[in-house]
């Protein structure tokens, strides 16, 4: 389901402690009609188990919206970080969603659970920003957080909505996100073509992607232009 991105050099420079990267069982729902135009996005009310929860076993999450959202949206928003890459089945009843993984999560770590911006409601309103779900299948939860803000290169302008990538350590080169050709490192590509980071997010309205419940190590982030959103 993740598209193909292609690679953008992106120098840091550090400022105002961010890191600037320049440049179913039912019918489907509806958007019901009459009355003020909706505007608003969806809201995540409720999510089970809760957020910042800690020796977490199960594989099973339930996760609850306060009106009727885009159900294949909700899907290729979905995302859980450190990469992992098992399937998972999403059934619905109304505005409840409920994944159960064919895999168990990952032992004694902190995991996040990321709603991106692609999800929408029924009418097409989309998250202004990411929704970021962290728990652990550990004793506890790590505190790391690292911003990164985009801007264009030439304008200044900040660039929202865009995807961010984050790699342990060095990610797709020994000494840099961009290997010396250009060309991204082959063990992080996979059989799509498709670069394979450890955590991914957009950028809000003010072209900040944040990072949240990071272990404490070295990471390196990577800018992407995803040409297929």
């Amino acid at each position: 389901m993740k598209p193909n991105y292609p690679a953008k050099r992106a120098p840091l420079s550090a400022t105002t402690g961010l890191i600037a990267l320049m440049l179913t069982s039912c019918a489907i729902p509806s958007a019901p009609t009459g009355g003020p135009r909706d505007i608003q996005p969806p809201q995540l009310v409720e999510v089970s188990p809760k957020p910042g929860s800690v020796n977490v076993k199960s594989q099973t999450f339930e996760f609850t919206f306060n009106e009727y959202v885009d159900r294949g949206s909700f899907e290729q928003a979905l995302s859980i970080e450190p990469r992992f890459d098992a399937s998972f089945t999403a059934d619905w009843k109304r505005q409840r969603v409920t994944v159960r993984f064919e895999e168990s999560l990952p032992e004694n770590r902190t995991m996040i659970f990321t709603i991106g911006t692609d999800l929408r409601d029924t009418r097409g309103n989309k998250l202004k920003a990411p929704i970021q779900i962290p728990i652990s299948t550990g004793p506890e939860i790590d505190q790391g957080v690292l911003a990164v803000q985009v801007r264009d290169a030439i304008t200044g302008d900040v660039r929202t909505d865009e995807s961010v990538f984050l790699f342990l350590g060095n990610g797709p080169l020994d000494n840099g996100p961009l290997c010396p050709n250009g060309e991204v490192d082959s063990s992080l590509v996979n059989d799509l073509g498709q670069i394979v980071p450890d955590y991914t997010i957009q950028t809000d309205s003010a072209g900040v992607a944040t990072f949240q419940a990071l272990g404490q190590q070295a990471f390196t982030p990577l800018w992407v232009n995803d040409l297929n959103r």
